[in-house]
């Protein structure tokens, strides 16, 4: 179980075989005197090798950076354990008996199309299980966490004894991650049953991968509440997205304060929406332009 989880059906994308576009996804952020603090960048949590190698742009910003700031670094050691406290159901209650007999009946088919336990589905909250399923239905499609942005950034930074500094806790992803109540993870379970069981998967985190390619980050949100009504949806989206962005980017302005050649690297959805972190930067005193 990896920390990016729900993140991934907002980011989730791949190069089509071409190198990672800098498109809107990398940004100039500079001071009100006009001194350069550092780039902003919008990755994907999971990736193939046609990922790589990344746009010229990036891997020069990136070269140039003393420290890297990410969500969370991969390598968190609290990830796996905060996930399982959260994320199960106590002793003796199953998931399915929250279900109708019918999306019970498509979730263990979706489970077994997936490879994933539906045994152990069972044992998991709503929101867990739907993430769980959505990992497994892009690994199938060829998109995997060992490929991800952030974790080949973290590996090179970790290369380079570079500090990573992480912009959020393991708890507050887990908070986020778990938004919205009961009726809309129900939802979020459902449309990822169906688009597995349906047979779109592929076409899906396809159009992702064009999204992100182009940097078109509000279609990466709009993609993210499709099959499931907006007033279901927007809970989950006010806390994981919104919220989040307000306070990634404060901490983002308290570190470009103290530190210059910082390399930010955020999932790609965090650079659209209202409020996004490009515009919180901006309403914090930054200047963040976008790198042709």
């Amino acid at each position: 179980m990896q920390w990016f989880l729900r993140g991934l059906v907002l980011c989730l994308a791949l190069a089509g075989g071409t190198p990672a576009l800098a498109g809107g996804l990398l940004w100039r952020i500079s001071a009100p005197d006009g001194a350069l603090r550092g780039h902003l960048f919008g990755t994907v949590h999971l990736c193939d090798a046609d990922c790589y190698p990344l746009d010229d742009a990036v891997r020069e910003a990136f070269a140039e950076a003393r420290v890297l700031a990410l969500e969370l670094d991969p390598a968190n050691e609290h990830m796996a354990h905060a996930l399982a406290t959260a994320g199960l159901l106590p002793a003796g209650e199953r998931l399915d008996r929250g279900l109708t007999p019918a999306l019970a009946e498509r979730l263990e088919r979706a489970a077994i199309a997936t490879g994933a336990d539906p045994a152990s589905l069972l044992r998991m909250r709503p929101w867990l299980a739907s993430s769980i399923l959505a990992v497994m239905a892009a690994s199938k499609a060829g998109f995997q966490a060992e490929r991800g942005i952030d974790l080949w950034l973290a590996g090179e930074a970790r290369a380079r004894e570079m500090p990573i500094i992480e912009l959020e806790t393991v708890e507050r992803q887990i908070r986020a991650l778990s938004a919205g109540g009961s009726r809309t993870h129900l939802a979020m379970l459902e449309q990822t049953v169906d688009l597995i069981l349906d047979g779109r998967a592929q076409a899906f985190f396809g159009e992702l991968r064009s999204a992100w390619a182009r940097g078109d980050t509000e279609r990466l949100l709009e993609m993210t509440a499709e099959g499931v009504a907006q007033e279901d949806i927007q809970p989950l989206l006010d806390e994981l997205v919104l919220a989040r962005n307000r306070e990634m980017a404060e901490r983002m302005a308290e570190l470009l304060a103290r530190q210059d050649r910082v390399f930010i690297a955020i999932g790609a959805a965090h650079l659209g929406g209202t409020p996004s972190v490009v515009s919180e930067l901006r309403r914090r005193g930054f200047d963040v332009a976008p790198v042709p």
